[in-house]
């Protein structure tokens, strides 16, 4: 077996060190990665799980939501997972904690079944297919990473690794750890719609298109079917310009998907929130909101500070060599900001809270819910300014409730 996955400076294989044997489900499997990949990374990844960075001070879990393939989803299953309790004193979720209705997968044992033949490992044998998936090359996981679609993001609740009530679990996780979450300004502005979304949707959206794919989309998360009358009409209006549709559309997928998930947590999560019992932790809310000066004219003007787009700052890529480069050209400003965000996570990560000597005052996430807005220039934000959170979190819920009541009455 190849060495272990080396990550920032840890080891992810020791989050084996709490003694608990590794679960025998897919997920479980990242505790332990494929050993194909151990010694073939030639860059640094920008996410890591569990691990012991800062000379081991603390054990941190940072997360960065849905990037460009399943782990980054894969590792905040195993926060959510009782398995991993007590692995970690820390927990930094970058783009928030994703909606986990649109991962979950009802029937996993067909989807397995599809990766296996996209990527060429079709057997009817589980033992067979990951024997084949073990042997493919970096190279080769590489090559057929595009042919699997939304399908590698597939989560199953076994009632073992992962709660069957995912969603009562998530109040209750991270209360024990001191936790830093935020989102971009535009989680969904540029790399998930080119994955997810069809062919020319840049170019605009008309009414139908919109309609067709919020459908998808809103049935891929559960939600039933009279939602979608009540989203379209509090988003869209009669608005029938392809533009502002296509605008709109990127606002409310970041909101339903990211931003709203991520603000309910964060108040679950609240001292304010927990009994005397449970005293809880302090949580750190943030919204990143700086586009990269790199990108100028590639992305349109519509594009703010896209998914992705906050990992560079974190982990100093302005400072990186040239033979790593993953924020090209750089403004003086924007090394400044790398700077502090860099100070803020390292902060965190030593004593459990962002704010040092000489810098600008995070607040913690409490009921006036203030938060730090992360851009060349640093102030505080207030959730209440973000008009469609209530709507996400209150109206639509209630609305909806409101519904399957009337609803029931029709029947009796």
């Amino acid at each position: 077996m190849d060495r272990p996955l080396r990550i920032w400076g840890c080891w992810i294989r020791s989050v084996l060190c709490a003694g608990s044997r590794r679960p025998s489900t897919a997920l479980g499997e990242t505790l332990d990665p494929l050993p194909s990949l151990g010694s073939r990374l030639e860059a640094p990844v920008s996410f890591c799980m569990c691990v012991n960075p800062w000379r081991q001070i603390h054990t941190v879990c940072f997360i960065h939501s849905l990037v460009q393939s399943i782990q980054p989803a894969a590792m905040f299953v195993q926060m959510l997972s009782p398995v991993s309790s007590g692995l970690f004193h820390r927990a930094i979720t970058q783009s928030g904690v994703i909606l986990l209705a649109l991962l979950m997968q009802s029937d996993t044992k067909t989807s397995a079944l599809l990766i296996a033949q996209k990527a060429g490992c079709a057997s009817a044998d589980s033992a067979d297919i990951m024997q084949c998936l073990r042997n493919k090359t970096a190279q080769e996981i590489e090559a057929i990473t595009p042919r699997l679609g939304d399908s590698v993001m597939s989560v199953s609740a076994d009632g073992v690794f992962l709660p069957k009530n995912t969603e009562e679990h998530r109040k209750l996780i991270f209360r024990s750890v001191p936790w830093i979450i935020g989102t971009n300004s535009h989680e969904f502005g540029w790399i998930l719609p080119n994955m997810i979304l069809f062919p020319g949707w840049d170019l605009g959206m008309t009414r139908q298109a919109m309609t067709m794919t919020l459908a998808f989309m809103l049935q891929k998360a559960a939600f039933p079917e009279n939602a979608q009358k009540v989203i379209e009409d509090e988003y869209f209006g009669d608005t029938e310009d392809p533009a502002k549709i296509r605008d709109i559309f990127l606002d409310l997928m970041g909101d339903l998907a990211f931003l709203s998930p991520a603000v309910q947590a964060a108040r679950n999560h609240r001292v304010e929130h927990v009994s005397r019992e449970d005293a809880g932790s302090p949580v750190f809310f943030y919204e990143f909101q700086q586009r990269p000066s790199m990108y100028g004219h590639s992305r349109p003007d519509y594009v703010k500070a896209d998914h992705f787009d906050e990992v560079g700052f974190v982990f100093g890529a302005p400072f990186w060599s040239e033979e790593i480069v993953m924020l090209d050209n750089t403004t003086w400003e924007e090394r400044q900001l790398s700077k502090i965000m860099m100070k803020y996570w390292s902060n965190f990560a030593k004593t459990g809270n962002p704010n040092g000597q000489e810098m600008f005052e995070w607040p913690e996430f409490t009921t006036d819910e203030q938060h730090l807005l992360l851009n060349l220039t640093r102030k505080l934000g207030n959730i209440e300014e973000k008009s469609k959170i209530e709507f996400w979190t209150e109206h639509l819920p209630n609305r909806l409730k409101s519904g399957r009541e009337n609803s029931s009455r029709d029947e009796l």
